[in-house]
Formats: structure tokens, C-alpha cells, sequence
């Protein structure tokens, strides 16, 4: 059992460190320890990871015949997370990957995160973020439990795919939109500021952002909100504002900090 967990454990270290040969060489390995030990369980998850693995160096029919395997001995056993969401996912991402049909693979996904849904299934063996992430976009492109992949890619802290992909639909802790409107949103709230005071404080993000967002001066910012201001004044109008950006209690929900480096400024998100 201990060596069976080990190489579960390698494979799944070489799939997340996206070593994928490495993966599948130790995959045969773990897979030949599944079966060695006639458990259905063990044997399982050595099925999904060697699938996973061919799926990630592109082969496909093995992969396809591993996957069969995989859903009949699941669904012999009972295993509802591994015949419903596992194997379901995995036919997805197999078809996402060789190129398969789009019908196909949307049909599969939406069985695999509907179950997951349901049933607050949320990690599995093998839980692989660069795929989830992949998974997490088409659900999001095809409306396939938008919630649930929104709670994938919060709890897990994904990314979005450098590709722009979904970029509308993904749950970015923080939007700030500047064509059309200036809006500032948290976990899909839009924060409200009103007085004068709130208004400053917003005008200074906006300069920011119109400057540029980075290596911003402290003298090109005083000059834009306080034109007709006295130099010392100007600055001190600028402090001031700044003071505010960090106590205001709608800011803090935002996690901003105003960087200062040599009086040039940048605008830094964070979150807590």
C-alpha cells in the first residue's frame, strides 16, 4: 500500500509540476502497483492518473481505452465521484485536447461539474490546476454551473489563461472598469463612494490609472487634481487623499496600496 501511495504521489507532483512524461512513466508504474494489489479503489486511481497523463503528452487512444476502463470499473463499484464527475471531466479534458467534438465535450463536462455541484464535490486525486483552470473556462464560455466553477477558481485561487479567454465571466476579486463608467468592483458588489472627500480619493485612482498605473510622479498627480493649487499645498492636498485611500473603510475592502518609490507612485491591488 505504501509504495502504491508513493507513486500516486509522483505522478501526481509530475502532473502539477507539468513533467507530463515523467507522469506517465511513473503512472505505468503506479497503475502495475493497482493492479497488483486487486483493489478496486487503489485501481481506479491508478486508472485516472496514467489517463490524465496520456491525455497530457497526446495519447489519445490510450488514453481513450484507460478512461473506458476507468468509467466501467467506477460504475461497477458504485463510485459515483469517480463515474460521474471524475470520468466525466476526463472526457472533457480528453476531448478538449485531441481535438474531439465541441457537442461532445460540452455534454460531458456539464455531467462532471453538475454532479460536482450537487454533491459539493470540489478536489479529487490528482487535481491538476492547470486542467481545472481549463475546465473552469468552458464552463464559464458554455454557462455550464457558472457558480460552481466561479467556487473552483475562488477556493483553489486560479488564474485566468494568459489567453484572455472568458475574461468577462471570470470572479477577478477586483474590476475596476474605465471605458463607458468608472467602477470599482469587489467579489461582483460595485462599492459606492459619495461626498466630496470619496470623490478625491477616486479621482486620485483615476490620474493613476490614466498616467498609466506605474512609476507615476508625485508632481504629475498634484498637477492634475490640484492645478491651481500652491505647490505646497498641492502636496499636502496629495497626502492627505492618500492618508484617506488607506483608512477608508470601502478601500480596505479593495486591499489597495499606493506604492511610493523615489516620490514616483504606482497602484498595487492585494487581497487579504
Amino acid at each position: 500500500m505504501e509504495l502504491t501511495f508513493n507513486a500516486f504521489m509522483t505522478v501526481w507532483r509530475a502532473l502539477v509540476m507539468s513533467e507530463f512524461q515523467s507522469a506517465r512513466a511513473h503512472s505505468l508504474t503506479a497503475l502495475a502497483l493497482t493492479e497488483a494489489i486487486h483493489n478496486p479503489f487503489f485501481l481506479q486511481q491508478g486508472l485516472a492518473g496514467h489517463t490524465q497523463a496520456l491525455i497530457e503528452v497526446g495519447e489519445f487512444s490510450d488514453a481513450r481505452t484507460a478512461l473506458d476502463r476507468l468509467r466501467q470499473l467506477s460504475q461497477s463499484t458504485g463510485n459515483r465521484q469517480f463515474s460521474d464527475f471524475y470520468a466525466n471531466y476526463l472526457e472533457a479534458h480528453l476531448l478538449y485536447k485531441s481535438g474531439g467534438s465541441i457537442n461532445d465535450m460540452v455534454q460531458a463536462l456539464q455531467r462532471s461539474f453538475t454532479a460536482g455541484a450537487k454533491h459539493q464535490w470540489v478536489s479529487m486525486v490528482f487535481w491538476q490546476p492547470s486542467l481545472i483552470t481549463r475546465l473552469c473556462v468552458l464552463a464559464l464560455q458554455y454557462n455550464i454551473e457558472p457558480d460552481y466553477a466561479k467556487r473552483l477558481i475562488r477556493l483553489y485561487h486560479l488564474t485566468p489563461p494568459e489567453s484572455g479567454e472568458a475574461l468577462e465571466h471570470w470572479p477577478y476579486p477586483l474590476k475596476i472598469y474605465t471605458l463607458g463608467r468608472f467602477a470599482i468592483v469587489v467579489d461582483d458588489v460595485t462599492l459606492a463612494f459619495e461626498g466630496r472627500t470619496q470623490k478625491k480619493t477616486l479621482d486620485l485612482l483615476k490620474a493613476l490609472i490614466a498616467c498609466g498605473g506605474r512609476e507615476v510622479s508625485e508632481q504629475r498627480l498634484c498637477d492634475a487634481l490640484w492645478p491651481d493649487a500652491e505647490a505646497d499645498d498641492a502636496r499636502n492636498n496629495f497626502k492627505i487623499t492618500l492618508h484617506r485611500i488607506t483608512r477608508n473603510t470601502n478601500w480596505r475592502r479593495v486591499g489597495t496600496n499606493v506604492v511610493s518609490s523615489s516620490n514616483r507612485w504606482s497602484k498595487r491591488f492585494t487581497r487579504d
